[in-house]
């Protein structure tokens, strides 16, 4: 049973890393505020 907890623990922290390296890597949001209609009243 040692063997399965130890080979879970390290998948769960491969896991955390792969999702930290998507996250960090992605793009920054900014908000972008658009006029419409863009021609003036």
């Amino acid at each position: 049973m040692e063997f399965k907890r130890f080979i879970k623990t390290i998948l769960f922290w491969e896991i955390l890393q792969g999702l930290w390296l998507t996250l960090s890597n992605l793009p920054p949001h900014k908000a972008v505020t658009r006029q419409y209609p863009e021609e003036p009243r």
